[in-house]
Formats: C-alpha cells, sequence, structure tokens
C-alpha cells in the first residue's frame, strides 16, 4: 500500500477547517460532528472549499423556515392558478396576485441561503463520502468492514431519504420501508 486515502482525505479536509476557521489541529477529529464544528455563517464558504477538493461532500439543506416559506409561496401559486382557471375573466386580479408571490419565490430560491446540516454527519462521513472505490484501488488500500458499512449507510441515506442514525448493518430493506 502506498497511502492511505482516507487519512488524505482526513488531511485534506482539516487543512480547509484550521485554515477557514482557525481551529487548532488537535480539535478536528473524524468522529466530531461537522454541524457543531462549523458555524452556520460559514458553512457555505467551507462547502465552496471542500467541493474544491473533490466532489459534493457537505450536503447543505434549507432550514426548516425556509422550507415553509417555499411551500407557502408554492401553495400560492397553486391557488392562483386555480383561480385564474375557476374565475377566467379576472385574471388580472390574480395577475396582481401573483407579482409578490413571484417576487417571494425569486428571493427564495436565489438569495436564501442553504445553511442546515444533517445534525449526524461527522467529519469521518465525510472523509468516507469524498474518498472512492477508484482511489484506494490505485493506491493499493482495501475499505475495512466497518468503512464499508459506514459508507454503504451514507449512500443508502442519501439516495433514499433514510435517517442514517437509523441504519445498523443488520438493517433489512423492509424495516426501511423499501419494497
Amino acid at each position: 500500500m502506498r497511502y492511505c486515502p482516507i487519512a488524505r482525505n482526513f488531511y485534506r479536509i482539516r487543512r480547509v477547517l484550521i485554515e477557514e476557521l482557525g481551529l487548532p489541529r488537535q480539535a478536528i477529529r473524524p468522529s466530531m460532528k461537522f454541524a457543531e464544528l462549523v458555524p452556520r455563517e460559514q458553512r457555505r464558504r467551507i462547502a465552496r472549499r471542500l467541493k474544491g477538493l473533490k466532489a459534493d461532500i457537505l450536503p447543505l439543506d434549507f432550514s426548516r423556515s425556509q422550507w415553509r416559506a417555499i411551500e407557502l409561496t408554492t401553495i400560492a401559486w397553486f391557488a392562483i392558478l386555480i383561480g385564474m382557471c375557476l374565475v377566467p375573466g379576472h385574471w388580472m386580479v390574480f395577475l396582481a396576485a401573483a407579482i409578490p408571490v413571484a417576487l417571494r419565490t425569486r428571493w427564495i430560491l436565489r438569495f436564501e441561503k442553504t445553511t442546515e446540516i444533517d445534525s449526524d454527519y461527522t467529519l469521518g462521513e465525510v472523509v468516507l463520502d469524498l474518498t472512492s472505490a477508484r482511489e484506494c484501488r490505485e493506491a493499493g488500500y482495501q475499505f475495512t468492514r466497518n468503512e464499508i458499512s459506514r459508507k454503504v449507510c451514507i449512500v443508502v441515506a442519501r439516495n433514499l431519504g433514510v435517517v442514517r442514525a437509523a441504519l445498523k448493518p443488520e438493517t433489512s430493506w423492509e424495516e426501511m420501508g423499501v419494497e
């Protein structure tokens, strides 16, 4: 084995966190939760730096209040469209109602910043997410059973929308609600 790609990726991420957040080297460990490590106001900047390393490894999302605003604007759009269909002679009234909803929708989608991170997402999981099987093959490194299990949980949780903390090696597809 020439080098350990998992360790290499951890060191890369740690270097970004030290440079961007000014954290001491000893304070950054794989078991730390990313949401606790990175302050909310700096998450987008850190995510951009980490994307430059290789992949989209920091899953940022809208906060609960931002999702509520998106849902309300979606409901408003449906109400306007239904109103235009049911009362065809008064389309100007509905058009006047659509303008502020359109502006709010544009504001949310363009200017609201995604800053939420899954509270269970650890730095170790970010490192595993960043490390590809091809990179390990090229380095002569083989994933351990634990690393494979954690990587599978990350992929399943992301693609099926299952809570990652609920996934264990013995979890069946039926328990996850997958048929």
